[in-house]
């Protein structure tokens, strides 16, 4: 079974929030779209979590750091969020406003103008690795200067966030020597003649 089969569109809520305060917020009118066809004023959790017992979830999240909305929204179902009980990204998919606005956030449409790095965990449950493998393929397909690195670790537990963070944790050393070589003039050596043999 596939990874997307076990996690049903279960978006981490701070990411579900932030199209309020994101590719949506520049948009007036997608933004009242968003909150008409979609959203509700879930109730915030409890003060002792966030400190503001009247907010909405959304409200409440939409000044939080990524961390603090795991901590206090994590696993929860956008259609608890929606006024159709639809997953939020079928109700997106189905409003071309909100489609065509999401399309154009889309980073792997056009050629990075510099050299860049794709870090991917090959077992990652919350951004697809075949999703971010993609992401340099199409880039590497416009010739751009693309390093790809597939981080290989055992699937340390679907939906605990550990299959996201410990790829993140691991490739700190090269990620950081890497973008001091960037940094320091030294030119990057693009591996992307090696994409149709990497994971």
């Amino acid at each position: 079974m596939n990874r997307s089969a076990r996690r049903p569109n279960l978006p981490p809520a701070g990411l579900v929030s932030s199209g309020r305060t994101g590719p949506f917020a520049c948009h007036r009118l997608l933004t009242a779209a968003l909150t008409t066809l979609a959203l509700v004023c879930a109730p915030a959790v409890s003060a002792s979590a966030t400190g503001a017992d009247d907010a909405t979830a959304l409200d409440d999240l939409a000044t939080m750091c990524v961390g603090d909305s795991i901590v206090g929204y994590a696993f929860k179902r956008s259609t608890l969020w929606t006024t159709t009980g639809q997953f939020l990204g079928a109700i997106v998919r189905g409003e071309p406003r909100l489609r065509a606005t999401l399309d154009a956030q889309r980073i792997g449409a056009g050629k990075p103008a510099t050299a860049v790095r794709v870090a991917t965990g090959v077992q990652d449950d919350i951004v697809p690795h075949a999703q971010a493998r993609q992401l340099a393929v199409d880039w590497c397909e416009k010739g751009a200067n693309v390093t790809y690195d597939a981080i290989h670790l055992p699937d340390l537990g679907d939906g605990l966030l550990t299959n996201h963070l410990m790829p993140l944790i691991t490739d700190q050393g090269r990620a950081i020597s890497w973008l001091t070589d960037r940094l320091s003039g030294r030119a990057a050596n693009s591996n992307c003649w090696s994409m149709p043999v990497q994971p």
